[in-house]
This record gives structure tokens, sequence and C-alpha cells, in this order.
């Protein structure tokens, strides 16, 4: 039997939680076939927030990153390509798809959401003579 649970993730940053503005569905999910595929939603009323993350918590407590969504653009962890998909939009709901699952995906599952924070890379230019 595989155990899928999804939680909201604490701002690494902060150590703080902002659990009230984001929301799974379901908050935990049973599967009892091996080769089904799973699927878990995470959304967010936050609106100045267009990026949502995905972690994966193994057994022992370590964390794999898994990928993320911005906007609308899927951006999986290249070790995670074959395995899941991302769908949906960073802005508010997103959906992260695990096909073929087995006893190895059997984990705690979380989302998180913030805003691109990243400056963008700017080509400086010349006026020419």
């Amino acid at each position: 039997m595989c155990r899928y649970n999804l939680g909201c993730l604490f701002s690494l940053s902060t150590g703080l939680a902002d659990c009230n503005s984001v929301y799974q569905d379901p908050p935990a999910l049973f599967i009892t076939k091996h080769n089904k595929t799973a699927k878990l939603s995470c959304s967010h009323n936050i609106k100045s927030y267009e990026r949502m993350y995905w972690y994966q918590q193994n057994a022992k407590g370590a964390f794999k990153y898994l990928g993320y969504l911005n906007l609308n653009n899927p951006y999986p962890e290249d070790e995670f390509k074959d395995k899941i998909t991302l769908t949906g939009d960073g802005r508010n709901k997103g959906i992260l798809e695990i096909s073929s699952i087995t006893a190895a995906d059997s984990s705690v599952y979380f989302c998180a959401a913030s805003i691109h924070s990243a400056a963008d890379h700017l080509v400086p230019l010349q006026k020419p003579f």
C-alpha cells in the first residue's frame, strides 16, 4: 500500500509557516495497487505568488526537490521527468501527478508557493555613435 500525504511547507528563509494560505487536496491518499497514477493538488490565494514548488519527504525524513511550476510552465527536476507531471498554474492551483507508482513512492509530499524574487538578467545596451 502506498500512502501519500500532502502538507504545507515552511519558509526555508524564515522558518515561518503560512499554511492558512496553501491548501492541499486530498490531505492524505492511499493507493493499494501498483502501476496506478496518483494526483495531488495544491492551491493558494496569495495574489503576488507565481511559483509552486513540490517536495518529497521519505520515511527517514530526507527531502527531495521534485520541481516547480512558474506560472503555467512546468520545470521538473531531471531525475523525475519520467515519473512526474506538473500541470496547472503557479499563481493559484497546481497538480502533481505521479505515474506508475510503486512502494518506493510512498512518502509525504509537500507543496510551497512563492513569488519569483530573482532580478532579471539585463543585457547592457550602448547607444550607437
